[in-house]
């Protein structure tokens, strides 16, 4: 078999599809909604952090910019939360799956190499 070597993307997408339709194959809509919402956020949040600490490395902004830039993509990130989880109603434990489930792709592909 050959070996398939994705990214941390496309293997975080191909995860996150894989347990929404599971969740919507049981019934659970909910959780399956949260799972694909926190899923799509945060990896969408990993490759933020990548382009800002690329751009650090880069030296293309200054470091003070650099920090306020992800500052700021953190208190937004923090707020899309918020909204998401107040005025949604998205399901918590959904909503962590989802998030988990990129963590945990994130850190063994890491770890990989």
């Amino acid at each position: 078999m050959k070996n398939l070597d994705l990214g941390v993307e496309k293997l975080s997408l191909a995860v996150t599809a894989l347990l929404f339709a599971v969740n919507i194959a049981i019934g659970e809509k909910e959780v399956a909604v949260a799972i694909a919402v926190a899923g799509v956020l945060f990896l969408l949040d990993y490759m933020a952090i990548r382009f800002v600490v690329k751009a650090l490395a880069e030296k293309k902004y200054s470091l003070s910019f650099s920090i306020f830039i992800l500052v700021m993509k953190m208190l937004a990130l923090l707020a899309i939360i918020a909204v998401i989880l107040v005025f949604a109603k998205l399901n918590i434990y959904g909503s962590m799956i989802g998030l988990t489930s990129v963590v945990i792709i994130i850190i063994g592909k890491g770890l990989k190499g």
